[in-house]
């Protein structure tokens, strides 16, 4: 479920803007287990396939990195700090945080 609220009152003068998310999952609960981790300089990707696309995504929003059927990706030449993964295989996005160091 995802919905919004907005509510705006000049008699109170207030603003006010609510974002409400909602995901379910599987019944198994395997929907937030981790996708990807770190391993020697590379991120392995357990869950890709063939129709599957990784993106790496910095803490600016920008996109760094977008491969298809990506299961190791060499963490050399990013800098240190929080990515995001975001696998895609096809209406399905899954996102992860990870950290290079």
């Amino acid at each position: 479920m995802f919905g919004h609220i907005y509510c705006h009152s000049e008699r109170h003068g207030f603003t006010r803007f609510r974002l409400v998310f909602s995901v379910s999952g599987d019944a198994d609960g395997d929907d937030d287990a981790p996708f990807a981790f770190i391993s020697n300089g590379s991120i392995i990707v357990s869950d890709a396939n063939a129709d599957a696309t990784l993106q790496i995504v910095d803490m600016t929003g920008h996109i760094i990195v977008s491969v298809d059927v990506a299961r190791n990706i060499s963490t050399n030449g990013m800098a240190q700090g929080v990515y995001v993964l975001r696998l895609i295989k096809g209406d399905e996005v899954k996102t992860q945080r990870i950290v290079v160091e």
